[in-house]
């Protein structure tokens, strides 16, 4: 990823040396170009696997494994909280009409950001189990939000995500239905990003433009180890790490399920 940035951007500065001044970013072309080189490089070293391999090597999911089943469980019989719908599980364990209905996407009448704007509802949610089960503090806050930039410590630099992951930290005590303040969020407040196609004919696109996402954010901070991102195309989903040394992406697997 280094090697990506170095090649796509010149970066100056006005103390060369210290990494704490802001730099001036030019961009050697336009965003498409820089998308499709950021994208050509990742690709020659990216491994592939099983979301379950994903999970148990790049996530703490293995801290709370036996507690899923329980997750699940209770996601079949409860509504989230504060709202007035049917549980969000059906018996067999996937989402129930009213979260991801039974058609493709692509013949939904909503808009792209619009359907996948369900995914709120989830995240909220788990992260309520999570809370009141586990006692685990939530890190990170969701929210969709295609039409606000990040603001970037890079001058000349900013980047739109269809949803993004923010330290609470910067966001403070969990909003319902995890809408962020309307303002610029700072890219080093960014954990993770999303990115989302109603139709899988569109995958080599939303990926590109979540690679760039990454490059963007390892470029920003220079002291920042790793990046995630999650790429949904239809109910085709894909996990991503990206770290200085190495990517990763999981195979496929159902949204819905």
């Amino acid at each position: 990823m280094a090697s990506t940035s170095d090649r796509n951007f010149k970066a100056t500065s006005d103390a060369p040396g210290s990494p704490r001044l802001s730099r001036r970013v030019k961009r050697t072309g336009n965003l498409q170009e820089e998308r499709d080189n950021i994208a050509r490089d990742i690709v020659t070293h990216i491994i592939e696997a099983t979301p379950s391999d994903f999970l148990n090597n790049y996530t703490d999911q293995s801290k709370w494994d036996s507690k899923i089943q329980d997750c699940i469980s209770k996601l079949k019989i409860s509504p989230p909280t504060h709202q007035n719908l049917d549980p969000l599980l059906d018996e067999g364990g996937r989402w129930n009409m009213h979260i991801f209905p039974d058609i493709e996407p692509g013949q939904a009448a909503e808009k792209e950001n619009q359907f996948y704007r369900r995914l709120c509802v989830v995240s909220e949610a788990i992260c309520s189990w999570a809370e009141e089960e586990l006692s685990l503090v939530e890190t990170a806050h969701f929210s969709c939000r295609p039409n606000n930039s990040t603001e970037s410590e890079i001058h000349g630099s900013s980047f739109h995500s269809d949803a993004m992951w923010v330290r609470s930290d910067y966001v403070g005590p969990r909003a319902a239905s995890h809408q962020l303040p309307q303002k610029h969020v700072p890219s080093s407040a960014v954990v993770a990003n999303g990115e989302w196609k109603l139709r899988r004919k569109d995958a080599v696109d939303n990926r590109k433009k979540a690679m760039g996402a990454a490059a963007h954010y390892l470029n920003n901070d220079p002291t920042r180890w790793h990046f995630y991102s999650i790429t949904v195309e239809a109910y085709d989903v894909t996990l991503w790490y990206y770290s200085r040394s190495h990517c990763v992406k999981t195979t496929v697997f159902n949204l819905k399920e």
